[in-house]
């Protein structure tokens, strides 16, 4: 979460304000990307096993080593510091009433909390849909990684479109396309299965950066802890799963995936009514 929060805003920061939330897409792109790769390497590199123990401690010295790795890449790459003369450094109650005066950083952060909350019902609830739908657990794990592959796909084209279309526009249309998808995974029609599900990853790869840039975009001194004060929007995550896992229970997963609708509607409204004051994009 540390590394969330000081990385997006700099990524805004190491460029003009009309490229910012097109650098955000950039580098979530190949968030999306090591979704799509960690499980399958995680799962190889697990079921390698020693005297039939599996070496559940491998994707955890894995990790370690490319951290390490990267942390002497970035020394040695100089990479640019970036601090603002005017940074606000007033205590955190200050901090809190100043948000709240800040327009978009507010809504920003609430679309983020159903944002976030919606991601992650569409995810983990993935594989029990997919069951549910007599699909057995080896293609489950295929459809999963599609629609990581897709999310990674969809990120790049995110780029393209932001190029020329309002971020507000794209979180707004992209949004109401995902609500129409899980509509489609609720009805569950099975001559479409599990197309529905998987194309919600690509619409759904613009969201994320998309919302984040939109939130702190022209905050100045205020970047960085606005863009904390974002990055606390997921709570979201820990609010709407357990929901839809109690409806889940008592009805369908199918049934459940009401809840994720619902908090892309609230994301659609967002980006229609919420435009960004940075339109012109030259990448």
């Amino acid at each position: 979460m540390i590394l969330n929060v000081a990385a997006n805003p700099y990524a805004t920061l190491l460029g003009p304000p009309e490229q910012s939330q097109l650098r955000i897409n950039f580098v979530q792109v190949f968030s999306r990307i090591g979704y799509a790769i960690t499980p399958v390497l995680g799962n190889y590199l697990v079921g390698t096993s020693t005297n039939d123990q599996p070496l559940i401690y491998l994707p955890y010295l894995l990790l370690a080593i490319v951290f390490v790795v990267l942390l002497f890449a970035m020394k040695l790459l100089n990479m640019p510091s970036y601090k603002d003369e005017n940074i606000d450094n007033s205590s955190f109650s200050s901090i809190i009433k100043k948000a709240f005066t800040i327009k978009q950083l507010y809504w920003g952060a609430l679309a983020m909390f159903f944002y976030v909350g919606a991601e992650a019902c569409t995810a983990s609830f993935f594989i029990n849909y997919c069951l549910e739908t007599k699909a057995n657990m080896s293609e489950a794990g295929i459809y999963l990684s599609w629609y990581y592959i897709l999310a990674g796909v969809g990120g790049f084209a995110a780029i393209y479109i932001l190029k020329y279309v309002s971020a507000g526009k794209v979180i707004g249309v992209f949004s109401g396309i995902i609500v129409m998808l899980v509509i489609m995974v609720i009805v569950n029609p099975s001559y479409l299965f599990p197309f529905p599900m998987i194309l919600i990853g690509f619409f759904l790869a613009a969201l994320f950066p998309t919302i984040f840039g939109m939130a702190i975009e022209g905050l100045g001194g205020f970047t960085n802890q606005g863009s904390a004060l974002v990055s606390i929007a997921i709570a979201g995550g820990a609010l709407f799963p357990p929901l839809q896992g109690l409806l889940a229970d008592n009805f369908s997963v199918h049934f459940s995936y009401i809840v994720p609708a619902f908090c892309f509607l609230m994301i659609s409204i967002y980006g229609i009514t919420s435009q960004s004051h940075l339109v012109k994009r030259n990448f």
